[in-house]
């Protein structure tokens, strides 16, 4: 005993030095086995990985060394801890006292920190659950299979099953409603009253988004089934082959004409939907100007299904016409026209494209282009159709010059047949001028009808005709002497047997 005792005594000596060193070790110690003992922990509950999986996206990967991280943060705590001890036992608290503030927070402020995060783990299993139950009961429905049905008509990519969109979208909105209670449990109130207000705006605007996205939703669905409906009615009706008989399928191409009233019908649908939702979504700023140019492009339809009609009705009554005035004038022998007037000769190849149904072409495009008035009239483009009248009454005028300059040349030639079939002499040179008056004649007169400055074409016919005579005096003067003055000797003995008599 008396020995132990003296070495007690030799110890309590140093102790002053000693203890704090002791005190340090032992601090040092039991913040490794805090930091090791919370870094197993976290390890062994897997939160690493479930929190990485919860912040990654689907196509990477996310690491987080969560448990080295609070280990640590442990052991520095427990350092710190005991370096306070340290120095209050060797009586300096001059210099422990901030650091034992500090600890004194940090330790106040654990409770505050393990509050905010079982308030997120509680959120974390809401939202699991949450998201869980409406994935099971979307996709029970035929959800996925009829939005990704109309992606594929669409030719837009399929990405995630809706389903699982909508659970991925009630997941989070889980955790953004559990942020602001957490936030209120760590005590930042600087953070905490922007994200109250935001949420208090959000939670104030969502029924007005649920009930847009529910009216277009169902106003959508309703669309599509209208517009099959009627896809399906009119091409049993047997409107498709109506517009291949007459034409219209061609215009069309792939796409055929059951399946595109089909989408008039849904387009007829959802503009009004459309503005129903936007005017629920009660932001005036945005909605008011969408909502009022869908409003009138709604009341435009009318006027556009109007003009459709319009040009529709004319199509068919065009057709109609064509073909009668084509088979009239094949009846009436037009496509020897060219013959006729001396252009072609008879037996030649025939070219292409008939005259006469060249003339149902014309009759075509002239019932087209008063349909195209009348339908830019009714949609209001009043220049268009002045134009388009101009263009109209132009096409007129040339095609009356045309007509003109055709029955010249049908003239000359019979005017020039005729003369060539007298016994008269020079028969062939009095042709020849007949039939090139004529055709001046008949030229001057088209053109005329064409408005192209008509005092050049009046100035030019009589300046034509003024060097034909001039021509003709020449001619007669100069190159017949001999017969003219044998004629005039013939006219002036004629006139002296008259007098003598």
């Amino acid at each position: 005993m008396e020995v132990f005792e003296q070495i007690w005594e030799q110890i309590g000596a140093y102790k002053g030095y000693v203890l704090p060193v002791l005190i340090l070790f032992v601090g040092w110690v039991l913040s490794h086995v805090l930091g090791w003992a919370v870094t197993s922990l976290i390890r062994r509950t897997g939160a690493d990985k479930r929190i990485s999986d919860l912040l990654a996206r689907e196509d990477e990967a996310l690491e987080l060394n969560l448990a080295k991280t609070a280990g640590t943060t442990a052991y520095w705590i427990g350092l710190l801890i005991t370096l306070v001890a340290v120095l209050h036992y060797v009586q300096l608290g001059g210099v422990a006292e901030p650091l034992n503030e500090l600890v004194g927070k940090v330790l106040g402020y654990l409770p505050n920190a393990a509050g905010a995060a079982i308030i997120m783990v509680a959120a974390w299993i809401v939202a699991r659950i949450l998201r869980y139950l409406v994935v099971t009961a979307l996709s029970k429905t035929t959800l996925d299979e009829t939005i990704n049905k109309e992606l594929r008509e669409a030719e837009m990519p399929e990405r995630t099953a809706p389903s699982k969109t909508f659970g991925d979208a009630v997941y989070w909105l889980v955790f953004l409603l559990f942020l602001p209670a957490a936030l209120g449990a760590l005590k930042l109130e600087g953070l905490l009253e922007p994200v109250e207000v935001m949420f208090a705006k959000i939670l104030g605007f969502l029924p007005n988004l649920l009930a847009a996205v529910a009216i277009f939703l169902i106003g959508w669905f309703v669309a599509k089934l209208v517009q099959r409906i009627v896809a399906n009615l009119t091409s049993a009706a047997g409107i498709d082959r109506l517009s291949d008989r007459v034409g219209v399928q061609k215009a069309l191409g792939k796409n055929r004409l059951s399946d595109l009233l089909g989408v008039v019908v849904h387009i007829l649908i959802i503009i009004p939907v459309a503005i129903m939702a936007l005017d629920a979504l009660g932001v005036e700023a945005v909605t008011r100007p969408a909502s009022q140019m869908l409003a009138a492009l709604l009341n435009a339809l009318p006027a556009v299904f109007g003009a459709g009609v319009v040009l529709v009705i004319s199509y068919f009554i065009g057709r109609v016409l064509a073909e009668l005035v084509t088979n009239l004038l094949d009846s009436a022998g037009f496509d020897n026209i060219l013959v006729k007037l001396g252009i072609a000769q008879a037996g030649a190849e025939e070219a292409k494209r008939k005259p006469s149904a060249v003339g149902g072409d014309i009759v075509m495009i002239a019932i087209m282009l008063f349909a195209f008035i009348e339908a830019a009239g009714l949609l209001g483009f009043t220049s268009l159709a002045d134009l388009t009248a101009e263009l109209l009454v132009l096409g007129g005028r040339i095609l009356l010059g045309l007509a003109i300059f055709a029955l010249g040349l049908y003239l000359s030639k019979a005017a020039a047949n005729a003369i060539e079939g007298t016994q008269i002499q020079q028969n062939r040179l009095i042709a020849v001028i007949a039939r090139v008056a004529i055709l001046i004649l008949a030229g001057a007169m088209g053109l005329r009808q064409f408005g192209l400055a008509n005092e050049i074409i009046t100035t030019g016919f009589a300046v034509t005709l003024g060097a034909l005579g001039v021509t003709f005096a020449l001619a007669f003067g100069l190159g017949g002497r001999e017969a003219a003055a044998e004629q005039v000797r013939e006219w002036r003995n004629k006139l002296k047997s008259d007098r003598e008599r």
